[in-house]
């Protein structure tokens, strides 16, 4: 009795991975429900266990996969509260709460919620040294600012997401998001400096000085 939550996480995994491998049909919708009929029974008889967590996050990935993105989206919210943010899959299930939420184009919502998820678990996951789970939020957090239209404070992110784990390949794909922020920024400062030319009655010298910053 005592392996079976852990069982039941199990096969309710294999299920799902069968499901993402299946064409759209009977069978893929057959893996799906006795994935999600696992992990619901694992959350109905054993609510105390400390699979609990990673239970809850993939059934609100088998709730997405079957089309229920709205319902995933409520589970995942509920790792904001007790006893759920917990849990060590906390972390995970608020970085795919965010990619739902940017999924839906709510990226201000989904960086919401990720440096609300910062807040929480930056330090312990720091002193537990899972560096890669903190770029991670650091990355998701920066790609949800990006999306938002914060490209500044998606640099930030994305370089404090490159410095938690400089040898993972999560540093490579936050620097190339904090080069496309950059990219972003100067195309907003030419912007602005075009419109700001385009005034009237402008002096020679603020002439000049808006052709040096579109130089």
């Amino acid at each position: 009795a005592e392996q079976t939550p852990d069982a039941l996480v199990k096969f309710g995994v294999c299920q799902k991975r069968l499901a993402v491998q299946l064409q759209p049909g009977n069978e893929r919708n057959d893996a799906l429900n006795k994935a999600r009929a696992a992990f619901e029974r694992l959350q109905r008889e054993f609510p105390q266990s400390p699979v609990i967590g990673t239970a809850h996050l993939e059934r609100a990935k088998v709730l997405a996969l079957q089309g229920d993105k709205g319902n995933a989206i409520n589970a995942l919210r509920q790792f904001a509260n007790d006893p759920l943010q917990k849990s060590p899959a906390a972390p995970l299930g608020y970085i795919y709460l965010g990619t739902l939420l940017r999924e839906q184009n709510q990226a201000p919502q989904a960086a919401q919620a990720l440096q609300e998820a910062r807040q929480k678990f930056e330090g312990q996951l720091s002193a537990a040294q899972k560096v890669e789970w903190v770029a991670l939020l650091r990355y998701h957090h920066g790609v949800a600012l990006f999306e938002g239209g914060k490209p500044v404070e998606a640099r930030t992110a994305f370089d404090a997401a490159a410095q938690a784990a400089p040898n993972l390949p999560v540093a490579v794909e936050a620097s190339l998001k904090g080069a496309q922020c950059l990219a972003e920024e100067a195309k907003a400062k030419v912007a602005a400096a075009e419109k700001q030319r385009q005034q009237p009655n402008l002096r020679p010298d603020q002439v000049a000085a808006f052709e040096v910053q579109l130089k």
